[in-house]
């Protein structure tokens, strides 16, 4: 990069300050996220209006459209090339158009780059052709971010612009007299547009990534569209596509058939293997519908879903049918409103009965040998030795024709429950929780089959008939129970809808949930006690529901909605697509203050996440490393609490409906999926940590962190990880709350949940364990906001939080490819299409780091300047009591391959490929990523 006087600058001393260094040569700016030249917006100016504003975040628009930058020092001006007046309550009255003094009109002024080097300026956008001949891609005016130039408006337009004004600030105040605007406590849980630019092809576009790689910009254009594409290649789904009408509607009888044989079995595994992941149901009226379904097949001959269906009269649902009248008398159940009502609810639910025997047929407990037992993930889902179809009568009074292939059976049931739509419209009433909870579980059922663009296209349903829902019921007159479960759906939606979106925004639309104001502020675990003590269900059904909805499986998921929204936060402030047009990344302030400041607000507030869980869980997160030792923990509470307290449906002896006790799988099962359910926290967490890495990432692949402060961060780290055998050696049980809880107290430890409001002012027990991540000592909280999460800070030492930061950095590079489960990648699970995306992106990052660093040390090696440096280092090492000696340039090597060893990269590489082969008949996506690595191990 040139200089003033456009001579080559170098030198350590330059790298020290935090200037551009010749170590490497930087390359020219160039627009984040591929934006073209051509398309090159003005690059935001640092703005300090906030800094005296707690409601910054309120009166600007979304962070993603103006990037956030905090507080140093005293306030300085406001948005405008004038003081701030008017802006503040205390700064005397407001300025109008009509009588602010507007300054004479000058001629257009040179850009930025030529007022530095006092030469002529074409003025031309978006680069002048001084900024277009000498390469500089960061041409910016400083005129295009001031107001509204009005001097050369006539006084009968600003007479109308200031009514206006006038008239504006009167809607203003009658909306928030009447409740349409919301105080800054209910606004805090609402989101920006959630339009987001970080997907996989953002990468693509990286220029530091097509040098590497040697890609060219039309490449990196045809790869996004392609990838695309295959987004909407359906091959999983698509398998029914052959059958006729005529062969779907035949094909009921045999699935009714084949329900019958395998119901309670097919049941269990939806519930062991995704409900676990995402409890949407009311399991207390989902198992009390089932009951009636069993019921009424067992007294019905040749029962089917259709017959049934056609027994009633959906234009009086205040009359059993005749035949099932007839049933209930023969078994003495009591006819009345609630049991009329469930009938219908079970005739409404029939086709989110059927989709979820769908997902319990597809779906299996985690597998870890598919890589070494099936060819390729297509053989897995045919495969009917996995799952629930492995029993000897699975396919009894079946006809040969009938598949034994579970993917194709799975496929069938979801053609069976949307024949059912189509042919019975009335069943699945729009705007109601049944017709969110079945379209949610559809979102899964896609993402099983790897189809990102139905699951997403399904998820805006399910969250459309959620906002309507909304708009239509009123809260407060609905029971306490069921305003939860609305609450549930509503954040179970929200949290589904944005997962996608991190990887289609911006090429898909938005449901618009992200906008709504949630009916709770957060989910919170079901208060079986008070359900049981009010209910009308019976004790088989209670018996089921308690098992299902263990507080195990609620606290994975509370953490995954307590971790969606900060990502949302985060995501608008960090990846918005108005960021991605004003190249946010590539602006001076972007990394030298705000990418640091973002860092440090949002670590906090993740790792607030774990202070916030109670104490039983968080001892299992942040103790434990193996499934197998959170299965012991877990196994022998449940022993403890099963001696001390007598089993309350110890006898159902009698009940007509003991049948469902079929339904009741072996204990040790279910505490297997609730310890990876606890494991499954804490790589949650991690998997939203690696977020905030990417735009460090960026900034060291485009030279912007000098190379001097990356080394100095990469020894420490490399050095203690030798000193150190593990972090969690030094962690003691007194640093945390005692986990003991009694079977007598266990309700109230779980009633605590995530406490969302106040994580940043949860004691610091991971802080505790990893003192790295601790920058209490460091920022200084502003006192007005109280240290809320969106609380305004300042950092008291830039050049340590940079040091520290950067550190961090580090360690995640090594740590976190251990925490991976390389077997994991092959098992089919809802997250799966996800798990292979992130893994690439881990394995492109990792090469490009270790291009760039080493890259990096060789340009070092011949630099005199940085020889001087390293003098002065090992000169310092010897100085310093206890310090480490640097000696040479081939030890600072050896350290960096600690942290980036070419070995490690090569054999995660080597997986990647085998696992991708493994997909790429069913996840075309995994092509292109064979196509990359193949060109980065060439270049290896």
């Amino acid at each position: 990069m040139n200089n003033r006087e456009g001579k080559p600058e170098s030198g350590v001393s330059s790298l020290n300050s935090g200037t551009p260094s010749a170590i490497p040569t930087p390359q020219p700016i160039s627009p984040q996220h591929g934006i073209g030249p051509q398309q090159q917006q003005q690059q935001y100016v640092k703005n300090q209006y906030y800094q005296a504003n707690p409601n910054y975040y309120q009166q600007l628009p979304p962070p993603g459209m103006q990037p956030q930058v905090f507080p140093q020092g005293n306030p300085g001006p406001g948005p405008g090339p004038g003081p701030n007046q008017g802006i503040f309550q205390n700064q005397g009255p407001e300025t109008t158009r009509a009588t602010a003094t507007y300054p004479r009109k000058r001629a257009l002024t040179a850009c930025d780059t030529c007022r530095l080097k006092k030469i002529k300026c074409d003025n031309v956008r978006p680069r002048c052709g001084s900024c277009t001949k000498n390469g500089n891609m960061n041409c910016h005016y400083r005129t295009d971010d001031q107001q509204k130039d009005y001097s050369s408006y006539d006084p009968a337009s600003l007479n109308i612009l200031s009514k206006l004004d006038v008239m504006l600030k009167d809607i203003k105040d009658i909306k928030s007299n009447m409740g349409i605007e919301k105080s800054d406590h209910e606004k805090r849980f609402q989101f920006d547009k959630c339009i987001w630019d970080m997907s996989l092809t953002s990468i693509f576009k990286w220029s530091s990534f097509m040098k590497t790689l040697k890609n060219t910009p039309s490449e990196a254009e045809h790869i996004q569209k392609t990838l695309i594409n295959h987004y909407d290649d359906n091959s999983f789904t698509s398998l029914g596509r052959t059958d006729s009408l005529i062969e779907r509607v035949q094909n009921t009888r045999l699935l009714d058939k084949f329900l019958y044989n395998n119901f309670s079995t097919i049941i269990n595994s939806f519930f062991v293997n995704c409900y676990s992941k995402i409890p949407v149901l009311d399991t207390f009226e989902f198992f009390d519908t089932l009951e009636k379904y069993q019921l009424i097949s067992a007294e019905m001959p040749e029962f089917s879903f259709v017959t049934l269906i056609e027994l009633c009269d959906i234009t009086d649902e205040t009359v059993l049918p005749a035949k099932v009248e007839e049933i209930y008398k023969k078994q003495n159940i009591e006819i009345n409103d609630d049991s009329i009502e469930s009938f219908y609810k079970l005739i409404h639910s029939i086709p989110l009965i059927i989709l979820i025997c769908a997902i319990g047929v597809i779906s299996t407990p985690i597998q870890l040998e598919n890589l070494s037992s099936f060819s390729d993930s297509l053989e897995e889902a045919r495969s009917i030795d996995l799952g629930c179809l492995g029993g000897p009568d699975v396919f009894k009074d079946l006809p040969e024709s009938f598949p034994r292939d579970r993917v194709r059976i799975a496929v069938k049931l979801l053609n069976y429950s949307q024949l059912l739509i189509i042919g019975f419209p009335f069943l699945l009433e729009s705007n109601t929780l049944t017709s969110v909870e079945f379209y949610l579980l559809l979102n899964q059922f896609y993402l099983y089959g790897m189809s990102p663009l139905l699951a997403h296209r399904t998820i805006n349903t399910a969250n459309q008939h959620m906002m309507y829902l909304l708009r239509k019921t009123n809260l407060n007159e609905v029971s306490a129970r069921q305003r939860e479960t609305i609450g549930r759906l509503f954040w179970s939606g929200l949290k589904l809808e944005c997962e996608l979106n991190v990887e289609l925004s911006p090429f898909v639309p938005l449901s618009g949930i992200t906008q709504m104001e949630p009916p709770i502020s957060f989910p919170r675990i079901p208060d079986q006690a008070s359900i049981i003590s009010k209910s009308k269900y019976s004790d088989s059904v209670i018996k089921l529901a308690q098992k299902y909805d263990d507080e195990y499986t609620w606290y994975y998921f509370l953490t995954e909605v307590a971790v969606r929204k900060v990502d949302n936060k985060m995501c608008d402030e960090i990846y918005s697509f108005e960021n991605s047009l004003k190249h946010s990344w590539d602006s001076e302030d972007f990394s030298e203050n705000s990418v640091w400041h973002l860092f440090i607000k949002y670590l906090n507030q993740y790792n607030g996440i774990i202070n916030s869980l109670s104490p039983e869980i968080r001892s299992l997160v942040l103790q434990e490393s193996n499934v197998d030792q959170i299965y012991r923990r877990i196994k022998k509470k449940y022993d403890k609490k099963n001696d001390i307290k007598m089993e309350p449906f110890a006898s159902v002896a009698g009940d007509i409906f003991d049948n469902l006790d079929d339904f009741l799988i072996d204990d040790d099962l279910l505490y297997r999926v609730q310890s990876e359910s606890i494991m499954y926290i804490k790589t949650r967490v991690i998997t939203s940590k690696l977020l905030l890495f990417r735009p460090l990432i960026y900034l060291l692949l485009e030279g912007k962190i000098p190379f001097v402060d990356l080394l100095e961060a990469t020894m420490a780290v490399a050095e203690a990880n030798m000193r150190e055998a593990s972090v969690l050696s030094n962690f003691t049980s007194t640093e945390s709350p005692d986990s003991t809880i009694s079977s007598q107290d266990m309700r109230a430890e779980y009633d605590i949940g995530i406490d969302y409001l106040n994580i940043i002012k949860a004691p610091q027990f991971y802080q505790k364990q990893f003192p790295e991540e601790d920058f209490s000592n460091l920022i200084e909280y502003s006192p007005k906001n109280d240290e809320d999460d969106d609380a305004v800070f300042t950092i008291k030492d830039m050049h340590q939080a940079k040091a520290k930061i950067l550190r961090i950095f580090i360690q995640n590079l090594i740590s976190l490819p251990k925490l991976s489960i390389p077997k994991l990648g092959a098992h089919r699970h809802p997250g799966s299409w996800y798990y292979l995306r992130n893994s690439f992106i881990g394995n492109v990052f990792q090469f490009l780091m270790y291009k760039k660093i080493h890259g990096m040390i060789e340009t070092a090696a011949g630099d005199d300047q940085f020889k001087a440096y390293l003098a002065q280092k090992q000169q310092n090492s010897k100085d310093s009591p206890g310090g480490s000696e640097v000696k040479s340039l081939e030890e600072i090597n050896a350290l960096v391959n600690i942290v980036l060893s070419k070995q490690g990269i090569l054999a995660a590489f080597e997986h990647s490929n085998i696992l991708f082969e493994y997909w790429k008949d069913e996840v075309k996506d995994c092509e292109i990523y064979q196509a990359y690595i193949r060109r980065i191990l060439e270049l290896m």
